[in-house]
């Protein structure tokens, strides 16, 4: 291979450094010593506020366990039902209520009242939890501030404010990327909306700071693997899938039921014991599991998904294939869609249109266009489409379309950047030294078009060691 195809250009290279480097010239501003490797364009990535399949219930509560503060066991009765709630089912419901980070609100909570590692906070920390509609010259006692008072409240609308940040972009008092903002007399253009919306949330430049110190030393450190690649040392042959900042190991029978062994990278042990250990994923795609409540649930990849008693039998599933398992074993499964009787091809079904040739995958009586036929030969290898009329097709609503699975690698024909996918975001490859780290194979990289390219969106780069020589891959 020779340097000439082994390169990023330059002005890609020049790109990469709005994302990566700090802006050391805005330092010297700040009253007190900031962390030269803070980049206050980039707090977090969009993915990293959104994601709201980080943590599962089980993983919040281990996490305020771990920490030990008052919010370890903390229960409030929610004024909204009367019920009794325990600060991890307040976090989890509000994450997924508003598809919210559950990370961000942890952090949030730290930042703003240290509730995560405090053991005896004042009844002010509980009251005004998360900040949200308290300003230095906010008058708590105001009816239209007392309102918001509370832990479930705060908690809720916090992520609540996110969500709207989001979903309304044109609102004019909101900050957003790529503008120039003076936060506390320091330039700050955020690279993002994430960071964007932080700044709108926290005007203050030292507040932000705050929370990407927090950030990284409970959820940012030393990782080298993205999100959803699998992984195996030289010298070992368990594999693992890296998720969430952990190292799951992989069973047999789940690695073949998901994955081909050229999507393995290989790489050496120091690296990997960086990530603590999660649960063993024992079972394959499509294993049917019963909890110790009776509940069976069918396994998509990383989801389970519950089956009602009627689907159960309506589509066939043998009581014979059901496996019982503990609470533990399901918890490292995303509680996905449940499967109900109305909803066809619960398992999904890649159907062609007959005439136009268009793609389709079909789930839950949704279809979900296929850009670019490669998207299927990658996420279904063994998959068939079947031919479908029109008429057929009609009776689907229309979802998403699909993207490639995490740990692909994509490119486009006339350019060299090489993108790795992890969380769906498109995460560009910095350099060779990156790429040979991460033992990624040049073989697995897909030439694709750029509509399928841009379903993901774009990511902060991947950078393990300064770039030695540009890369690129034809």
């Amino acid at each position: 291979m020779t340097t000439s195809k082994k390169t990023i250009i330059w002005a890609f290279l020049a790109n990469f450094v709005l994302f990566a480097s700090p802006a050391l010239a805005q330092i010297p501003a700040m009253d007190s010593a900031v962390d030269p490797d803070f980049n206050p364009n980039m707090i977090i990535t969009d993915d990293e506020l959104t994601n709201a399949n980080t943590m599962s219930h089980e993983d919040i509560a281990a996490f305020l366990k771990n920490k030990s503060g008052a919010l370890s066991n903390y229960e409030i009765i929610d004024p909204a039902t009367g019920l009794n709630k325990t600060a991890t089912e307040i976090i989890f419901q509000a994450a997924q209520n508003y598809q919210i980070n559950p990370r961000v609100l942890l952090v949030l909570l730290q930042k703003e009242q240290s509730l995560i590692e405090n053991s005896t906070p004042s009844q002010y920390n509980f009251d005004w939890a998360t900040g949200y509609a308290r300003c230095d010259a906010c008058d708590q006692n105001d009816p239209s501030i007392i309102k918001f008072k509370g832990l479930v409240k705060q908690i809720d609308s916090a992520a609540a404010s996110f969500r709207y940040f989001l979903d309304n972009p044109p609102e004019i008092w909101l900050k957003k990327p790529g503008l120039l903002y003076s936060i506390d007399s320091i330039p700050v253009i955020p690279a993002n909306r994430a960071t964007a919306l932080l700044y709108t949330y926290t005007p203050h430049f030292r507040g932000n700071y705050n929370f990407w110190k927090i950030w990284q030393r409970w959820f940012g450190g030393t990782q080298i693997f993205p999100d959803g690649v699998i992984v195996r040392a030289s010298d070992d042959s368990q594999i693992w899938l890296i998720k969430n900042g952990r190292r799951y190991p992989l069973s047999t029978a789940a690695f073949n039921s998901r994955w081909k062994a050229n999507e393995v990278l290989i790489t050496i042990a120091d690296l990997l014991e960086q990530y603590e250990v999660g649960a063993k994923i024992k079972y394959p795609d499509f294993s049917l599991l019963k909890n110790p409540a009776g509940e069976i649930y069918l396994l998509s990849g990383s989801v389970r998904r519950m089956i009602d008693k009627t689907a159960f039998r309506y589509f066939g599933f043998d009581p014979d294939e059901v496996v019982k398992v503990s609470d533990e074993e399901l918890a490292v499964y995303t509680l996905g869609e449940p499967i109900v009787k109305d909803k066809k091809f619960p398992l999904g079904a890649l159907m062609q249109n007959s005439k136009t040739k268009e793609l389709f995958f079909v789930e839950n009586s949704i279809k979900h266009a296929i850009l670019d036929k490669k998207i299927a030969q990658t996420n279904w290898p063994n998959k068939k489409a079947r031919l479908a009329a029109a008429t057929e097709l009609k009776k689907y609503s229309d979802g998403e379309p699909i993207k490639f699975n995490d740990g692909a690698l994509l490119k486009i024909a006339d350019s060299p950047e090489i993108f790795l996918i992890s969380n769906a975001e498109r995460r560009p490859i910095a350099d060779e030294a990156t790429f040979n780290t991460l033992g990624l194979n040049w073989t697995n990289i897909i030439t694709v078009a750029q509509p399928a390219l841009e379903l993901h969106a774009l990511g902060s780069p991947i950078a393990i060691a300064p770039p030695a020589e540009p890369l690129a891959k034809n």
